[in-house]
């Protein structure tokens, strides 16, 4: 999942969710999950995904190392459906809590 945010520097800039369940069963038990990594910044190893909070037209990302707070203010109804049907699909072992006031 990509998320593309405004950046005064550059114009956009991406947050990442991914995760590569084929290859999880490789990975010990603490490093399986979705990895969050913010374009331009260094290297977060392990910074998995704790938790997703959507009130009104905020969306809280909390990853192990860190959160990250965004507004869903000027995205359509449909993209909105779109992106739950897809943390639904990452979060398919409940491997991340989501909260949705």
């Amino acid at each position: 999942m990509l998320f593309a945010l405004d950046d005064d520097e550059c114009g956009v800039k991406s947050l990442i969710l991914q995760r590569t369940p084929a290859l999880e069963v490789l990975l010990s038990e603490y490093e399986r999950g979705v990895q969050v990594s913010m374009e331009g910044d260094e290297y977060l190893e392990n910074n998995l995904l704790k938790e997703i909070a959507i009130k009104e037209e905020i969306v809280v990302i909390s990853a192990l190392q860190r959160s990250y707070k965004l507004s869903i203010s000027h995205v359509e109804n449909e993209e909105l459906e779109e992106m739950l049907k897809f943390i639904d699909k990452l979060n398919f072992d409940s491997s991340f809590k989501v909260n949705i006031a």
